[in-house]
């Protein structure tokens, strides 16, 4: 069984999980699950309900105890500066519109 196996397997345990990434460590594998919504870390009753899942098709090895871990994601907060550089002035109002709405041109 690969890592995208169990990715695989995690998207398959629930609708409400948007995203899975795998990533094998020396002693063990770690699960990182995206929830859909506004709180994307899952939680502990859908930790347990993808375990269970992914417990019916992984290989013995992760069933020892910590063997698999799932968790949600670690959120990190980032801060972007865009530099936007006007060609035609007759444009600029418009422009300086939809930056500052967040909203790109329709």
């Amino acid at each position: 069984m690969t890592a995208r196996d169990l990715e695989d397997l995690a998207l398959q345990s629930s609708p409400k999980i948007a995203q899975a990434r795998c990533f094998v460590r020396p002693s063990y594998v770690k699960l990182v699950v995206v929830m859909q919504g506004e709180t994307h870390s899952p939680s502990a009753a859908q930790v347990r309900e993808c375990e269970a899942y992914c417990s019916q098709l992984r290989p013995a090895a992760l069933g020892v105890n910590q063997a698999l871990r799932i968790q949600g994601p670690d959120i990190r907060v980032l801060r972007v500066a865009l530099l936007l550089t006007i060609t035609d002035l007759d444009f600029s109002g418009e422009i300086a519109r939809d930056a500052n709405s967040g909203q790109g041109p329709v």
